[in-house]
């Protein structure tokens, strides 16, 4: 029997990719980081939109089943393209260095820059490199959002979220709504 949560979720997919394949001029995304939380959707739709070679699943303890079920929806599906190579890290929801030592770590296993060294070559407004990290800050606890913004700044990752429009009736967000808005860096004067 399919799993439940996928209900819906390949006519999402295809509609988002559809909706940002026009605008989409940078280079292919590399590594994707993105928070999980209770809904494994998310973090889905972000990766099928940006399609990464790497994925790095940023959790909390208890999320263990979303977490199964983005493996599950990247092993099952020909999709098209090559599925990214997946990796978990459980962080502190409350603790911004929890998500920033993960991130650090995940870079080094990608054999990237460090974010100090990575700034001598761009601003946070450019790509970085033909090795692109973003961040999508959908899922996860709302303190999670806030240290992955504070995060997103130090290490320069473009940060983007998957927004949708809420039916109050099935208290869900309405299939085919979804759209991947891409967060700009603050310019602090």
């Amino acid at each position: 029997m399919p799993n439940p949560v996928f209900t819906g979720l390949s006519e999402s997919a295809s509609a988002l990719r559809m909706a940002i394949i026009s605008t989409l001029v940078d280079p292919p995304v590399f590594g994707l980081a993105s928070m999980v939380g209770s809904s494994p959707q998310t973090s889905i739709l972000a990766a099928e939109a940006l399609r990464p070679t790497h994925l790095l699943l940023l959790s909390t303890e208890g999320v263990g089943t979303s977490v199964a079920t983005i493996r599950e929806w990247f092993d099952a599906a020909d999709r098209g393209w090559v599925s990214p190579s997946i990796t978990v890290a459980v962080c502190d929801p409350i603790d911004p260095n929890s998500m920033s030592s993960a991130l650090a770590d995940w870079r080094r296993s990608l054999s990237l820059a460090s974010p100090a060294s990575a700034a001598s070559a761009a601003s946070p407004t450019t790509s970085m490199s033909p090795r692109r990290l973003v961040l999508d800050a959908t899922g996860g606890k709302k303190s999670m959002s806030v240290a992955a913004g504070m995060i997103a700044m130090a290490q320069l990752l473009e940060v983007v979220y998957i927004d949708s429009q809420f039916d109050p009736a099935t208290r869900r967000p309405r299939v085919g709504s979804e759209r991947l808005v891409r967060i700009p860096h603050v310019t602090i004067e």
